[in-house]
């Protein structure tokens, strides 16, 4: 068994690598990224990158899924069961703002490359992560259709992408406009609150949701 301090260690070091290669894949792309770039970055020599990472592909396999590892904790918490299919939608959206909202310059410019490649990677994150929390969200519209709680016209394919594309979206787009004239209106210090407010609004009417 490892030392607590050499444990610490470990984890220290894999943090300064896994921030470097975010920072050079973003800036690089995956092809040109070298691994003695990164290790130059995060201040550690290339058998240490080697030590955490098989290779280069595990590296960028690593920044990607640290990029929405945390997704689990929207649906599978210790209370995700608890209280009604509104109360529990409710928590699992202001969860999913709370993990979104942490998009960088960094990892947006990652995750638009693959969007626009449409390669392994792109598929990867597609049918990893995006796919299997969009089906999390349609379960639970369709379980408060099915019990009574909601009831509306619509498709539950239709209302889950409008909390999809909207939470994901809104803020995936805040490097975009961040050094434009009209960022500070899009995005106030308090857009996360006041998002979540409208797309709950917006919920409440589309799923007759009593108050």
């Amino acid at each position: 068994m490892k030392p607590v301090e050499s444990e610490k260690k470990d984890k220290d070091s894999e943090s300064k690598i896994l921030q470097a290669a975010r920072k050079i894949f973003a800036k690089r792309g995956f092809g040109t990224a070298r691994i003695d770039e990164i290790a130059n970055e995060a201040g550690v020599n290339k058998a240490m990158i080697y030590y955490h990472f098989k290779s280069k592909d595990d590296l960028y396999a690593a920044v990607i899924d640290s990029f929405f590892g945390k997704r689990n904790e929207i649906f599978d918490g210790d209370d995700s069961k608890a209280g009604s299919s509104w109360e529990r939608l409710t928590k699992a959206i202001s969860i999913f703002i709370e993990n979104v909202q942490t998009y960088s310059e960094e990892k947006t410019c990652i995750i638009s490359r693959e969007m626009a490649s449409r390669g392994p990677i792109f598929q990867l994150m597609r049918d990893k992560y995006w796919v299997p929390t969009y089906e999390k969200f349609r379960a639970l519209i369709h379980e408060g259709i099915k019990n009574g709680e909601f009831r509306t016209s619509e498709s539950e394919d239709f209302i889950t992408f409008t909390i999809f594309s909207h939470i994901t979206f809104y803020n995936i787009n805040e490097v975009t406009y961040r050094d434009s004239v009209i960022h500070s209106a899009l995005y106030p210090l308090d857009y996360r609150k006041k998002m979540e407010a409208y797309l709950l609004g917006l919920l409440r009417k589309i799923l007759c949701v009593k108050d």
